[in-house]
């Protein structure tokens, strides 16, 4: 127990923190909470630090899509960290660290599933997973039936994307 403690602790120490801008939670989404409670807590600015193009390769492995790792990369300029903006409005954008929008949307919480619907495609549906702790956000693919983009299946790029790395959530500073 005192073990699985301390990693917890040192996996905590792992998050890049930048100039102290990003926040720290120590709530967790373990007891059950409403879709709008849970809504709220996802609320705001999440970022990930620079995921590797071997980050990509392991989650793609992971997940029978090796063939795809080349194209993913190539795609979506790794390494690259990410930032995705989760809107009191039900707005949603995720944007490379250099800038580059990658989706755009609408999002909620169904069923205790974050679930994102992209403006380029009113059918498709990204569902996710979600998992927050301490101030850092884990995502797991449940689907995504997005069509596939030269031949890459949509959720080899949605699979690198949200759950090569946690988010962690970005506070603006005060002046």
């Amino acid at each position: 127990m005192l073990a699985a403690a301390a990693a917890i602790f040192v996996a905590a120490l792992a998050v890049p923190v930048s100039l102290g801008l990003l926040a720290r939670d120590d709530r967790t989404t373990a007891a059950p909470m409403t879709d709008a409670q849970a809504a709220a807590r996802l609320r705001g600015v999440w970022v990930t630090p620079v995921v590797s193009r071997e980050q990509v390769a392991a989650v793609l492995s992971d997940a029978g899509l090796a063939a795809h790792i080349d194209a993913v990369v190539l795609n979506q300029n790794y390494p690259t960290a990410w930032n995705m903006t989760l809107g009191k409005n039900g707005a949603f954008d995720v944007r490379s660290q250099t800038g580059v929008q990658v989706d755009v949307g609408q999002w909620l919480v169904d069923d205790g599933v974050l679930v994102l619907r992209p403006t380029s495609c009113p059918s498709c549906q990204i569902r996710l997973a979600f998992h927050l702790e301490h101030g850092m956000l884990r995502l797991e693919l449940i689907s995504d039936n997005g069509p596939d983009i030269d031949g890459v299946p949509e959720q080899a790029y949605a699979r690198a994307l949200y759950t090569a790395a946690p988010f962690t959530r970005f506070v603006q500073p005060t002046p």
